[in-house]
C-alpha cells in the first residue's frame, strides 16, 4: 500500500499543476490589455491637464510613458515640442532629420480641422497616430502655442516654431525661405529637402508655332511659317529637348535648283521644309512668373524644291544643311507647370552643300510655343513645403 502511495502523489501533484497553469494561460488570455490606441487618446487629453494644471513633472512622466509605448509619432514628437518651448529649454539640436516630416504631418492635420474634415478621423484612427483630429489635444497645441508667441522675438527659431503650431502653417513656412530663418536649423533642413525636390526632373512637351526668317541671299526664299512640337527634360535651371518642326507656304518668286547635281537647271517656286534637333536651355532669370533663358541648338535642317514626278519617274530633290543655332527666350507661367514661351534664335546653315541650292545665308528663328512640365511625385513634394512655385 506504501508503495502505491507515493506514485498516487506524485500524480495529484501533476494534475494540479496543469489545472493551474490552464487557469493562469486562460486569466492571460482574457486579461486586458493596454494598446497603443487607448494609450495614445488617454495620453493626448491627460497631457494637456497636466500642462494648464503646471504639473510639469507628471506631463514628463507621461510624455516618456507614451514615448515608450507607441513611438515618437507625430503627436509625441509636439507634445516634446511645446514642453520645452514652455519651459525655455529648446535649442536647435532638437531639430533632427525627421522634423520635416512632422511638420508636413500637423499641416495635414490643420488642413482637415480648417476644412471641417475633422470626421476623416473615424475611418482609420492610426493613420492619425490614434489622436482625434481637432480633439483635446489639437485645440491645446493651438491655443498654447499662441499664447508663447508673446515671450519670443520674430527672428527667433523658437517664434517660427510656436507661430507654426498655433495653426498659421502657412505663413510660417513662407518664413522659412526668408531670413534669418534660412540660416536657423529648420531653414537648412527645409533648404536641403527644397534642393532634393527642385532637383527631380521635369517631364516636358510642348507645341509652336513661328516663323523662319533667311537673311543674305537665302532672303530672296522669304519668309515661311513653322510648326513643331518639342519633348525632353528639365532639371532645375537645365532643358534638354528634341525638337521636330516644318515650315511651309511656297516661295513669293522662283528660285533656281536641280533635281540631280548633272541635270539641268529649273525654276520652282516650292517650298516644304523640315527641322530636327537636339536643343538645350539655360534659365537666366527668374522673376516670378518670368523666366528668361539662353538655348543652343544642333539639327539637321533642309527643305523640299522640286516634288516627286511620278509620271515622269522623277525623284523629289532636296537642299540639306546642318543647323547651329543660339537664341534668347522668355518663359511666363501661366498656371501650375502650364507656360507659354516667346524666343528668338539665329540659325548657322549652308543649304548648298549638296550643290543643288545656290543660295547662301543664314536664318533667323522666332517661336511662340505652349509648353507643360510635369512630374507629379516632385509637385507633390513641393506642395507638402508649400514651396511657391
Amino acid at each position: 500500500m506504501k508503495k502505491l502511495q507515493r506514485p498516487l502523489l506524485i500524480l495529484i501533484l501533476f494534475l494540479a499543476t496543469l489545472q493551474l497553469n490552464a487557469q493562469d494561460f486562460e486569466e492571460r488570455l482574457v486579461q486586458p490589455q493596454s494598446s497603443c490606441d487607448q494609450i495614445s487618446l488617454r495620453s493626448s487629453e491627460l497631457f494637456p491637464y497636466y500642462m494648464e494644471a503646471g504639473l510639469i513633472d507628471s506631463a514628463s512622466l507621461l510624455l516618456d510613458f507614451w514615448n515608450n509605448k507607441c513611438g515618437n509619432s507625430e503627436p509625441v514628437s509636439r507634445a516634446n515640442l511645446l514642453l520645452v518651448l514652455k519651459m525655455h529649454y529648446f535649442t536647435e539640436e532638437m531639430i533632427n532629420n525627421y522634423f520635416l516630416n512632422m511638420m508636413n504631418i500637423y499641416d495635414d492635420r490643420m488642413s482637415l480641422i480648417n476644412d471641417n474634415k475633422n470626421y476623416i478621423y473615424n475611418y482609420n484612427h492610426a493613420i492619425f497616430d490614434y489622436v482625434p483630429v481637432g480633439g483635446v489635444f489639437d485645440k491645446w497645441s493651438k491655443e498654447i502655442a499662441n499664447e508663447m508667441l508673446e515671450y519670443y522675438r520674430e527672428g527667433e527659431t523658437e517664434y517660427l516654431l510656436c507661430l507654426f503650431y498655433s495653426g498659421q502653417t502657412e505663413l510660417a513656412y513662407r518664413l522659412l525661405l526668408e531670413p534669418p530663418y534660412t540660416t536657423s536649423a529648420v531653414g537648412k533642413l527645409y533648404a536641403e529637402k527644397l534642393n532634393e525636390a527642385l532637383k527631380l526632373p521635369l517631364l516636358s512637351i510642348g507645341f509652336y508655332t513661328g516663323a523662319w526668317i533667311p537673311e543674305g541671299q537665302l532672303s530672296r526664299m522669304g519668309v515661311h511659317p513653322e510648326l513643331g512640337f518639342t519633348y525632353g527634360v528639365k532639371i532645375k535651371e537645365h532643358s534638354f529637348d528634341l525638337v521636330m518642326g516644318f515650315k511651309f507656304i511656297n516661295t513669293p518668286s522662283e528660285y533656281k535648283a536641280l533635281r540631280f547635281k548633272d541635270s539641268d537647271t529649273e525654276y520652282t517656286d516650292y517650298f516644304f521644309g523640315g527641322y530636327v534637333g537636339l536643343e538645350y536651355s539655360r534659365d537666366l532669370l527668374n522673376y516670378r512668373p518670368y523666366q528668361s533663358y539662353l538655348t543652343l541648338g544642333i539639327a539637321y535642317d533642309g527643305f523640299t524644291m522640286l516634288k516627286e514626278d511620278e509620271d515622269a519617274e522623277l525623284k523629289a530633290s532636296s537642299a540639306n544643311s546642318y543647323n547651329f543655332n543660339v537664341g534668347l527666350g522668355t518663359r511666363i507661367l501661366l498656371f501650375r507647370s502650364n507656360y507659354v514661351n516667346m524666343g528668338i534664335r539665329y540659325n548657322l546653315v549652308d543649304y548648298t552643300l549638296n550643290n543643288k541650292f545656290f543660295l547662301k545665308g543664314n536664318v533667323f528663328t522666332v517661336r511662340l510655343s505652349y509648353q507643360l512640365m510635369n512630374n507629379q511625385y516632385r509637385e507633390n513634394r513641393l506642395k507638402a513645403l508649400h514651396y511657391p512655385y
